[in-house]
Parts: structure tokens; C-alpha cells; sequence
């Protein structure tokens, strides 16, 4: 189960492939199924799915990655 900070973290990296999304002045990321990127606590996940819809909705699902492995048990959709 992702802690609440993962989460924060988590909707972060959801946003930063949006376009549209200008709040934080950092460039649009281009993420792309079985990208690794970690929390600020270190925990590291792997993107299973990205959608970047034409109607202004971004997702992602993602799952954990425990002993080396991508924990798909307990996955985790973002929008």
C-alpha cells in the first residue's frame, strides 16, 4: 500500500505529462510504459500504462517494485 507522501509524489509525475498543466514551470515529461522513477522516500515503481487523452485527462497506472520485481498486486491507477 503507497504512503500518503508516495501518493503526493505519484499525482506529481501523473501531472508533469500533461501539457496543459503550467503551475510548475518544469517541462512536460514524456513517459513511457515500464519507465522506473522513484519517491522522494526511494521507493521505486514501475509504470504498467499512460494515458494522455486528447480531452485533458491524464493517467497512469503503476505498481511497486518489491525484491526486484513490480508488485502488480498492488498496483495503483492515477488520474
Amino acid at each position: 500500500m503507497a504512503t500518503e507522501e508516495q501518493l503526493k509524489d505519484l499525482n506529481e509525475i501523473v501531472y508533469s505529462v500533461d501539457p496543459n498543466f503550467k503551475d510548475n514551470g518544469k517541462p512536460v515529461k514524456q513517459l513511457e510504459k515500464n519507465t522506473i522513477f522513484e519517491t522522494t522516500d526511494k521507493q521505486r515503481f514501475k509504470l504498467l500504462s499512460v494515458k494522455n487523452g486528447d480531452y485533458g485527462f491524464q493517467g497512469m497506472a503503476v505498481a511497486p517494485i518489491v525484491i526486484g520485481t513490480p508488485d502488480s498486486r498492488c498496483s495503483r491507477n492515477l488520474s
